[in-house]
């Protein structure tokens, strides 16, 4: 039996992932369609789109391994004996849905910053390294828009309290006045 748990590693680019790939693609190729695509068990893909061998290979360091796809079925596992695994050593379908998407949602963030250091530039998949750079550049592009929205929401802020000084002027300024058609009647609503 293959070992899998390199499927669960949080580093893409420690050799025991790195390894796992390697194997992971040997098993692949052999379960090719006529047009040299395979099912992409890539968390972007889940095994529901097919890719050319290479995109399969790229999306597994870019997007990672599906966590959940422990049986291969789709490569080469034998499917009648994981559906005659007993049901008790599965969890509920209700634990593992909750479990997948607090996961996905915790894997995105942590597995996209996963740290490279230590390893030579050969040792890291290009594809990896561009997606590293695309990554910084939406982290940058985000410190952006959320400086931009703070930036809002401080001028925002200031021109309601704008309004509340304008509209409380109106007030007082009415109520020094003697009612008359001149004396303004509208105020703002903060």
């Amino acid at each position: 039996m293959v070992n899998k748990s390199w499927i669960k590693s949080k580093n893409r680019c420690s050799t025991e992932y790195i390894q796992g790939v390697k194997c992971f693609m040997n098993v692949a190729r052999n379960h090719m369609d006529s047009l040299s695509q395979t099912r992409c068990p890539c968390r972007s893909c889940l095994n529901v789109l097919f890719q050319p061998i290479d995109d399969v290979e790229e999306h597994l360091f870019v997007h990672g391994f599906d966590s959940t796809y422990i049986k291969w079925i789709h490569h080469g596992d034998n499917r009648l004996e994981s559906m005659n695994k007993d049901v008790n050593d599965k969890p509920s379908t209700k634990d593992s849905l909750q479990k997948t998407s607090v996961q996905i949602c915790f894997d995105l963030i942590s597995d996209e910053s996963s740290s490279v250091r230590g390893l030579s530039q050969n040792e890291v998949p290009k594809s990896f390294m561009m997606h590293t750079k695309v990554d910084v550049a939406a982290v940058e592009n985000m410190t952006l828009l959320e400086e931009t929205v703070e930036e809002h929401g401080r001028i925002l802020a200031a021109m309601q309290s704008q309004l509340a000084h304008i509209t409380s002027w109106l007030q007082h300024f009415r109520s020094r006045q003697k009612p008359s058609q001149d004396t303004p009647s509208c105020t703002f609503i903060c």
